[in-house]
């Protein structure tokens, strides 16, 4: 009796694993475990206070050569309002020696080769023409001009393209003939100030621009709760009429002027919150077009802005005017301009996003496998995806692993990385994921699938969208959720397309009107999601 309960017993059993199994016969494959992932170190930057230093000994007005001026019919009358600052006059192209040129904006921008030197052109719809020259991975030598009409890098480029090799092969040839505006302003302000509270810090600007005319003092984002926060304290200097001369026909005859450390220096109390003071950075400097260069310093009352000069005045004096050095200012054609490894340089919000080039990582051989080993290492999905990517999508397009950008139901929680692959126009990008937690029809998802449509593909199960790669740009991105066994059983497959503006056609954010071209490739997104169902999961 005992024998046939036994036997009756491990029957039941028989029966209940084979019907809980994917094929409803043989237990499915051992699950894999998560592959620990590590983000290698991303391309070296700069030393940006030293590059801050050799540029400001840069002479902007050296950049725009008089015979290129010339050769456009216009006046070679340049000025400047800062020592880090030129303009030919007349709507003509203005230089700058340091701007902001961060990664996400050059992403969107058209990425050329002038003289053999890296450059970027910005976009057609933002109405000016502005050729940056990086010089690290933040900042960038600009030269820009308003369009009176149509869109037109001719001038710009022109100047560029003539000092790129002097920038990379003699920049001590752009040297400023008078020295002294050479300074690096934030470290006179950090000479002045001395050791700064906890969380505090100098930086190039006043607003969120750099400017290697101005130093202001910040709070960090985590000492003020938020973002950085100006703390209303600044050394600038800028061209402006003498102080004295000011004082009798500029407009200036009521303000009060003090002796502050043996110089003039006169009191602005500006309409905003704040005190602002005024004096002829150098004694017996030679006006050009009618101009010296000033000193203002910045505080938020009066008290604070002497205390500031007394400190200002002499360390201005003092300072030792830099040079630019002999080494390259600007980068080569083949040099990393951003700190994105490989094909990671042609990821959006590549720092944000923990990108790592792809590396072979062998495919499963049993299909039932592939949204486990998916979801613990997603070059697995690479490697799977990607001859079929480059097939139906696009040739260029290469794999990287990534942090999605999404939130809702596909968190970081249940997508941790995925596949994507990214090309050098930036117009195309597919991504390829896996989730081996949740069902196509988990209440997590609704954010994903409340509007979806409920589709076949390949025999699986599937949700299918089209929404907005980007704000503003409507049916520019297609979805597919596709079940791995059942709708009801946890195990899924992402698949998604999504088509941007050319390089050079955005707005500087990603919004813009894609091309003919891509919007035809994004219109191959079902025969991709078909295939790539059925190579990774296989037909049911």
């Amino acid at each position: 009796m005992k024998k046939k309960s036994l036997a009756a017993l491990l029957t039941a059993l028989t029966v209940l694993v084979t019907a809980c199994t994917p094929d409803g016969g043989k237990p499915g494959p051992a699950q894999p475990s998560p592959t620990q992932r590590s983000v290698p170190a991303g391309n070296p930057d700069r030393d940006q206070a030293e590059v801050r230093r050799r540029l400001a000994a840069v002479d902007p007005c050296a950049l725009l050569d008089p015979r290129i001026t010339a050769g456009f019919g216009l006046r070679p009358q340049l000025v400047s309002s800062t020592p880090s600052d030129c303009r030919v006059q007349d709507d003509g192209v203005q230089a700058v020696i340091y701007r902001n040129s961060s990664a996400s904006q050059r992403h969107w921008q058209d990425r050329v080769e002038l003289g053999g030197v890296v450059a970027y052109r910005s976009s057609r719809s933002t109405g000016r023409c502005t050729i940056s020259l990086p010089v690290d991975f933040e900042h960038a030598i600009t030269l820009a001009q308003d369009s009176l009409s149509a869109y037109d890098c001719t001038q710009p480029e022109a100047y560029a393209k003539s000092i790129a090799p002097r920038l990379r092969d003699d920049p001590a040839s752009f040297a400023r003939k008078d020295s002294r505006p050479g300074v690096a302003v934030c470290d006179v302000l950090a000479t002045a100030l001395g050791e700064l509270p906890p969380g505090e810090s100098v930086a190039p600007r006043k607003t969120f621009d750099s400017n290697l005319s101005e130093c202001g003092v910040w709070r960090d984002a985590a000492a003020s709760l938020g973002a950085p926060v100006y703390t209303r304290k600044a050394l600038t200097l800028a061209y402006r009429q003498p102080l004295a001369q000011m004082r009798t026909g500029g407009g200036w005859q009521d303000d009060e002027v003090r002796k502050i450390a043996g110089t003039d220096v006169l009191f602005w109390k500006d309409s905003g919150a704040g005190c602002t003071l005024l004096w002829d950075a150098w004694p017996e400097q030679t006006p050009v077009a009618d101009r010296v260069v000033q000193a203002q310093a910045e505080a938020a009352d009066c008290d604070g802005a002497v205390s500031l000069a007394e400190k200002l005045i002499p360390a201005l004096a003092k300072a030792t005017p830099q040079a630019p050095g002999k080494s390259s200012l600007v980068y080569a054609a083949s040099e990393p301009d951003v700190a994105g490894l490989g094909a990671c340089a042609h990821v959006q919000d590549q720092d944000l996003r923990k990108c790592a080039p792809a590396t072979d990582a062998a495919a499963p051989s049993d299909q039932r496998q592939t949204v486990a080993h998916g979801a613990a290492d997603a070059n697995t999905l690479c490697t799977a995806a990607a001859p079929t990517v480059r097939k139906l999508a696009g040739s260029g397009l290469e794999p990287v692993t990534v942090v999605p950008q999404g939130s809702g139901g596909l968190n970081a929680s249940v997508l941790p990385v995925l596949c994507e692959f990214v090309e050098p126009t930036h117009s195309l990008v597919v991504r390829v994921g896996a989730v081996a937690a949740l069902p196509l029809n988990s209440k997590l998802l609704l954010t994903e699938t409340r509007y979806a449509k409920d589709t076949e593909l390949a025999g699986h199960a599937a949700k299918t969208t089209s929404g907005e790669a980007l704000r503003g740009a409507p049916d520019t991105r297609r979805t597919a959720l596709v079940a791995d066994t059942t709708a009801d059983k946890p195990g899924l497959l992402l698949i998604e397309m999504s088509a941007f503006p050319d390089r050079g056609q955005s707005t500087g954010t990603g919004t813009g009107t894609t091309s003919p071209a891509v919007s035809e490739r994004l219109n191959g997104f079902d025969d991709l999601a078909t295939t790539l169902t059925r190579e990774l999961l296989g037909a049911r």
